[in-house]
């Protein structure tokens, strides 16, 4: 039987799952759907392979690793949100990829330890388009890069003298900044993973860029949407930290026709000085980027893992009673292959995520763009936040900002 070595991000990633969800499309039968999954099937290529948390070499296996093709009853446009999350709430032992085919919509539910968000992309795109799509061919065509971190972490510290030292200081990691305050009370908890979802159309997309290029030039979408989110947040009564964990794709590190399959994103957290201002946060997501924190938090990763190994990450069993909301946020900007499909009915269409989160007190905002429209996506867990309340922050981007209103930006001093 074929094994494939697994780096430590995928073993920190083995006990998750992500479903994604994408739709209305005239989908092909359950049958053809399958095959299209066993035509990409090879251990380069992470289809195929069958988890085992905590080894360092998954088997891959046609039989145990192959997708599974499920039917469901067909899926309105406004029942999409609670079909996902009924999926996410389902404990019961799944195969590393499960399909579900309900109607014009199709669910995606894989193994996280496989890859991160570009995997199950393309592999959206592969149901949905074909395994000759330009896209599909591209990213599962040819061998992976070996040691992907080590490469990137040369080539990014090593180009500017000053850049390695910043390195070295960032792996040793600096001291957390204290909270003077005192210990805060606990309640017992238990999962209750939930969702909000909300599309901003090509409209208000237009809307939205031709603010930020007048009001905000050079500061980055995925800055204004966080820093609005968190601000809406704020206004429908969730009490949220100031810190702010973002994702990083760390492929960016990496020469143009690299190729990584498996999860090389890196969380790392920023503590702008105004997380309500896009300006602010964008000025500490450039600076992380600059400075290659991503890699660093990476690389401390793997040391740990050497020392102590990779322990399954559990979630806790109590909360604090009075929760204050971290933000996790990712933005993706996905390619032609789900920006131009066939939508039935004229639709915008919908693609979007669902990512458990780590812990209790996290909000994880996903932004999935496709050309001009955004659909954003908040998970988190409804017995610490109030659903309404998070569904209202989301619905506020939606219409942000009115016409012929300028906003005030940041929070009011």
């Amino acid at each position: 039987m074929t094994t494939h070595r697994i780096r430590t991000g995928d073993l920190l990633q083995a006990h998750s799952r992500m479903i994604t969800v994408l739709g209305p499309l005239s989908f092909r039968e359950p049958a053809a759907l399958a095959r299209t999954l066993r035509d990409l099937m090879a251990p380069h290529r992470r289809i195929g392979l069958v988890p085992e948390p905590g080894a360092r070499h998954w088997s891959f296996d046609r039989e145990a690793g192959a997708p599974r093709v499920s039917v469901a009853p067909p899926c309105a446009p406004d029942e999409v949100d609670a079909r996902l999350t009924e999926l996410a709430a389902d404990r019961a032992p799944k195969p590393p990829i499960a399909l579900t085919l309900a109607g014009d919509y199709l669910f995606v539910d894989m193994c996280h330890g496989l890859g991160d968000g570009g995997l199950i992309e393309m592999t959206n795109v592969a149901l949905a388009a074909g395994t000759e799509h330009p896209e599909v061919r591209k990213w599962f065509g040819g061998k992976e890069t070996r040691n992907p971190l080590l490469r990137s972490a040369l080539g990014h510290f090593l180009a500017e003298p000053s850049r390695l030292a910043e390195g070295v200081r960032l792996l040793r990691g600096a001291p957390a900044a204290a909270r003077a305050e005192s210990p805060r009370p606990l309640r017992d908890w238990r999962p209750q993973p939930a969702l909000a979802h909300a599309t901003i159309d090509p409209e208000a997309a237009v809307r939205l860029a031709r603010y930020r290029e007048k009001t905000m030039p050079g500061v980055s979408l995925a800055a204004v949407l966080f820093a609005r989110l968190h601000a809406e947040l704020g206004a429908a009564g969730i009490r949220t930290d100031d810190a702010m964990t973002v994702v990083y794709d760390c492929r960016r590190y990496l020469p143009e026709n690299s190729r990584v399959r498996g999860n090389f994103v890196a969380g790392v957290e920023l503590r702008p000085t105004d997380p309500d201002d896009p300006a602010a946060l964008h000025r500490a997501m450039v600076g992380a980027g600059a400075t290659g924190k991503p890699l660093a938090t990476m690389a401390a990763q793997v040391l740990r893992d050497r020392r102590s190994g990779v322990r399954e990450v559990r979630l806790p069993t109590s909360v604090v009673e009075t929760p204050r909301a971290r933000l996790g946020a990712s933005y993706l900007h996905c390619g032609a292959g789900l920006s131009e499909l066939p939508w039935r009915s004229g639709a915008l269409g919908t693609y979007v995520a669902f990512v458990e989160p780590a812990h209790p007190e996290l909000i994880a905002c996903t932004v999935m763009r496709r050309r001009t429209v955004f659909d954003i996506t908040a998970t988190y867990h409804a017995n610490v936040f109030e659903p309404a309340a998070v569904q209202a922050a989301l619905a506020a981007l939606t219409t942000w900002p009115p016409e012929g209103h300028r906003i005030p930006l940041g929070r009011a001093s």
